[in-house]
């Protein structure tokens, strides 16, 4: 999708409003799996007056670059909210085998073992679709999440028997 940001003679954008925007997104086909708000609010900026503008600077464009992580750790974590409860996982949710690959990575280097665990050994990851470097780097962050997850029960189970005894 490309939307016409016209700009000022100071080189100042312009900022559109939702309609027009909505005119341009329209015909594209296929459509993305987010909503056309979801979408906008991931790249731009919405202005008091209800206008969407692109990043203004670098500072911009990275909060907007760490609004997109967090959206991918929300579709990470419903993944892992059907897979723990055991229910079906509609065919446009289930991600394949590098897309679980890289949560996975997310997972150990957010602190989220317990999603890291789940998704290696329940998320429906098959090895064989990965790379032998990338099916390597799977499997040790996976062992972190597990280490990390055994290290954080070993840390509860001292804290309510401080004396050590059982």
């Amino acid at each position: 999708m490309t939307c016409d940001f016209t700009t000022k003679s100071d080189g100042i954008w312009h900022a559109l409003h939702y309609t027009q925007i909505y005119e341009g997104y329209l015909p594209v086909s296929p459509k993305p799996k987010i909503t056309l708000f979801e979408l906008l609010a991931d790249y731009f900026f919405q202005t008091s007056e209800g206008n969407w503008r692109p990043p203004a600077d670098d500072s911009e464009r990275q909060a907007k670059a760490t609004l997109r992580t967090q959206a991918a750790r929300r579709r990470l974590q419903r993944f892992c909210r059907l897979v723990e409860a055991g229910d079906a996982i509609p065919q446009d949710m289930q991600p394949g085998s590098a897309t679980l690959a890289e949560w996975i990575r997310h997972c150990k280097r957010a602190g989220l073992y317990t999603h890291g665990k789940l998704l290696y050994e329940k998320g429906g990851l098959n090895l064989d679709d990965l790379s032998e470097e990338d099916m390597v780097n799977v499997e040790e962050d996976y062992q972190v999440c597990v280490r990390e997850l055994t290290r954080a029960d070993g840390a509860q189970v001292k804290s309510r028997n401080p004396s050590g005894r059982q």
